[in-house]
């Protein structure tokens, strides 16, 4: 998570889950000192060849970084028809290791990009998959979706909300003028509210003067 404060954006971690105990303190130390070769983490969001006892790699977290792009972008997680199914792991499991996982079929589609880098991070074979998150992330910034929505994000200190998109020329002029349409939109939105609060003071009022 990230929050604001005085000293800027500062990163917070959030889920201790699978942190590693460094450092023995006390008696308890070596009773909660985190196993060397232990698998730590949730089944049905760990990468095939963990389970083959493959030593930890970025690959693994890129296959995870996958499994929550496709359920964030399907509700639902590889092989799954319904969220219920993830409470039978053991069947979502045996497909993704023996399966090719289909492409996505959304009554809203996905650029042909997107969809291919959905399939690199969910491939079986961690060989195929980006060897890391950095290009991920490049891969990321040029997916038309990402750039769709950075050009309607308001400027940060001169540079967007999603960093990497080009803002330059014509782009930072259609991007001024989406903001400030954004903006006349949101403000004629509350318009409706003032008016049933106002109307709602007025019947108050008269119902008081009345008794």
């Amino acid at each position: 998570m990230v929050e604001d404060d005085e000293n800027g954006e500062q990163a917070k971690v959030v889920d201790f889950g699978i942190a590693k105990i460094l450092e023995q303190t006390g008696k308890m130390g070596d009773s909660l000192r985190t196993d060397s070769h232990a698998d730590l983490g949730t089944a049905l969001y760990m990468a095939p060849e963990r389970f083959d006892g493959a030593p930890g790699d970025p690959r693994m977290d890129v296959y995870a970084l996958g499994l929550l792009l496709h359920e964030l972008l399907s509700g639902l997680l590889p092989f799954a028809k319904r969220y219920e199914d993830r409470e039978d792991g053991t069947t979502l499991l045996h497909r993704r290791f023996t399966e090719v996982v289909p492409p996505l079929a959304l009554e809203q589609p996905i650029s042909p990009a997107l969809q291919s880098l959905l399939s690199q991070l969910l491939e079986r074979d961690a060989t195929k998959r980006p060897a890391s998150a950095r290009i991920v992330r490049d891969q990321l910034r040029e997916l038309p979706e990402v750039q769709a929505i950075s050009s309607l994000l308001p400027e940060r200190s001169g540079l967007t909300a999603i960093p990497g998109a080009d803002l330059q020329g014509s782009d930072t002029q259609s991007t001024s003028t989406s903001t400030a349409a954004l903006s006349f939109r949101t403000k004629w939105m509350f318009l409706p509210l003032l008016l049933a609060l106002a109307s709602l003071s007025l019947l108050l009022l008269w119902r008081l003067v009345l008794r």
